[in-house]
């Protein structure tokens, strides 16, 4: 199995960093590991709140999309690109404040689909939501590394080292 570079998983998680989305909502991208796995955190503020108190169930949608992408990323040929085409969140409880932590593995990965389920808990490891993502392998969509370059960020290392 081919190793992620950790020189590219560091310039992928600084990008994430970058990313205007990411930004908005203030995640982070914590970890990419080999076979599909990513690890997000996120730090609960006001804006992602509801008037109930609790996080926006968009929130966990959010974390569960983005972690999803981010494990099929860690498995995807390096000059593959891909998108979220159908998104399943189970909310099974309510953080009222701290840290969200998500993290995401691949089920399975097809030539064109691909499956990753989430878990997203709290601090003390409570299980808050489970999620799954089907992702599409999309010929033409601009890689991460292209979108780096149009953001204006060093070139990206190779993504994977041979072993």
């Amino acid at each position: 199995m081919r190793e992620l570079n950790p020189e590219h998983v560091k310039a992928a998680i600084e990008y994430c960093g970058h990313a205007p989305f990411s930004k908005l909502i203030s995640f982070r991208l914590t970890a990419l590991e080999k076979g599909g796995v990513s690890r997000l955190e996120l730090d609960l503020q006001d804006k992602h709140m509801n008037p109930e108190g609790g996080p926006h169930g968009g929130v966990y949608a959010i974390m569960v999309d983005e972690a999803a992408w981010w494990a099929v990323y860690a498995a995807l040929d390096e000059d593959a690109a891909h998108t979220t085409v159908d998104l399943h969140v189970d909310d099974l409880g309510k953080a009222m404040g701290g840290t969200l932590y998500a993290e995401a593995r691949v089920k399975k990965m097809g030539r064109t689909i691909c499956l990753a389920e989430c878990d997203v808990r709290d601090a003390c490891g409570k299980l808050l939501v489970h999620g799954t993502s089907k992702l599409m392998v999309v010929p033409g969509l601009a890689t991460v590394a292209q979108t780096m370059a149009k953001l204006g960020l060093s070139p990206v290392p190779p993504k994977f080292m041979e072993v």
